[in-house]
């Protein structure tokens, strides 16, 4: 690399560049021409994805508590539950669904659709469980 490719004007990274933004702008001009219904769903769904895998949080913890008969420290142990779930959910969906979606490394409908149910899966519903199992374990050998 010599440098000059960043001097030229038809190097190749500006045009890639120039590519991915027109792209993004199509998505969007797509995206705006949908039903209102259509616009919520896509622009929030991730948050109601992380509020299922914060529920999913609470109701194992509720579930290792009774198991484990602890009856101290309920909000110290139900806030984790709910709020790292909620957190890592909705910042994992944006990573791996709607980022792709936007600049258009994810072409295919089925794809998508595969990555946001492997994420409301994996981090909405074993995530919290395997989250609440040792902070309760530890909650029932300390009280």
């Amino acid at each position: 690399m010599t440098g000059r490719e960043f001097l030229e004007l038809d190097s190749l990274q500006p045009r890639l560049y120039l590519e991915r933004f027109k792209r993004m702008e199509v998505i969007h001009k797509i995206l705006s021409e949908l039903p209102k219904a259509d616009q919520n769903l896509f622009n929030h769904g991730a948050y109601f994805l992380a509020a299922n895998s914060s529920l999913c949080g609470l109701a194992a913890n509720n579930f290792f508590r009774n198991i484990l008969h602890v009856r101290k420290a309920s909000l110290v142990s139900a806030l984790p539950m709910a709020v790292i779930p909620f957190l890592s959910t909705a910042a994992v969906y944006e990573v791996f669904v709607r980022q792709p979606l936007f600049s258009g490394e994810l072409n295919c409908e089925v794809c998508a659709v595969v990555r946001g149910g492997l994420v409301g899966t994996v981090l909405g519903g074993f995530y919290p469980i395997f989250l609440a199992l040792p902070m309760n374990a530890s909650l029932a050998a300390r009280y």
